[in-house]
């Protein structure tokens, strides 16, 4: 019994809620069933090297194996963001199975040496524009850490001592160059 105490107590002003008569309380009732219905679960595990939750409705990872790109819609994901360039392998492959399996895709290719604040300003359109989660993916998640840190930089304001200190935490395979080059972004860009 002590272990559904607390099931217990969390349901009790659920409980009280549905026993009003009201409309008003019948629809409130209503539009909570619809949202909940509506709004994507936090991102699942996807096969995928350094796989890594980012936020409520984002994940970040190295190369996704192929035969997972076709999984992504029945596991909540509804766009892909590969930060690839052209000449590494699986560009075009992933493209084809990500369209043919409903995802948005978007390509954003960049190297930590050449990532830009309108690759983040591109990785935050596409995060607003996503109906589900978002998985963003590089070879190894090293570049998702530093366009993340970037992107929230941007979005949310945060210093660029922040913003370093979040690419380290974002990313698996983070280097001091790439987690720096944030930073100095950040500072280029000056106050928000």
């Amino acid at each position: 019994m002590d272990r559904l105490a607390p099931l217990v107590l969390l349901t009790l002003p659920f409980l009280a809620a549905c026993g009003s008569d009201s409309a008003d309380t019948a629809a409130d009732r209503a539009a909570a069933v619809e949202h909940a219905i509506e709004a994507p679960t936090p991102p699942r595990a996807v096969e995928a090297p350094n796989f890594m939750v980012l936020d409520d409705h984002v994940a970040g990872a190295g190369q996704p194996a192929l035969e997972e790109i076709p999984t992504l819609p029945e596991k909540g994901y509804s766009t892909i963001v590969n930060l690839r360039t052209p000449g590494e392998p699986y560009v075009d492959e992933e493209r084809r199975l990500a369209e043919e399996a409903g995802l948005d895709y978007v390509h954003i290719p960049i190297l930590p040496q050449t990532m830009s604040l309108a690759d983040a300003q591109e990785l935050a359109d596409a995060i607003a524009e996503a109906e589900g989660n978002v998985l963003v993916h590089c070879a190894s998640g090293h570049r998702v850490g530093a366009l993340w840190a970037l992107e929230q930089g941007l979005t949310q304001g945060l210093t660029p001592e922040q913003a370093k200190e979040l690419a380290w935490r974002s990313s698996k395979t983070m280097k001091e160059p790439t987690a720096e080059r944030v930073a100095e972004l950040l500072r280029e860009a000056g106050p928000r």
